[in-house]
């Protein structure tokens, strides 16, 4: 096995909050997995955001208001714009509570989802989502 996928593999078998250390030389904040939707199966987000990946899938990035953390979703399969509720890949509820804004906490919880998955290219869609201004 060549050293470059040699490190790929080690690196899929970490932990996010690993490799965030192995990248970055240092760890900031832990990442937690959320709670089963059998748990947990509507979340409110605050402060939230909607990122495209390279890979056509769309997800929510906000502070979690149940569980008073940053949070990403699965990807969305659903979105009603008169509820501002999504549902995605999970099963779980998420509703979007004002209007998308940036917040230090969801960028850094985003970055590490993506760099755990593999994405590498995102592109913020966030004001298809936002409410119209009257």
């Amino acid at each position: 096995m060549a050293g470059d996928e040699l490190v790929a593999e080690k690196l899929a078998i970490m932990s996010v909050a690993s490799v965030l250390q192995a990248c970055t030389g240092r760890l900031t904040m832990p990442i937690w997995p959320a709670r089963p939707v059998s748990l947990q199966p509507e979340a409110t987000l605050i402060r939230w955001r909607v990122f495209q990946t390279e890979r056509n899938s769309r997800h929510f990035a906000g502070y979690c208001i149940e569980s008073g953390k940053g949070r990403v979703s699965s990807a969305i399969v659903s979105f009603d714009f008169n509820t501002r509720t999504g549902v995605t890949r999970s099963g779980r509820r998420y509703v979007l509570a004002g209007r998308s804004e940036h917040d230090e906490e969801v960028e850094y919880v985003w970055w590490c989802w993506a760099l755990f998955n593999g994405v590498k290219v995102t592109e913020d869609v966030s004001n298809e989502y936002d409410e119209p201004v009257h």
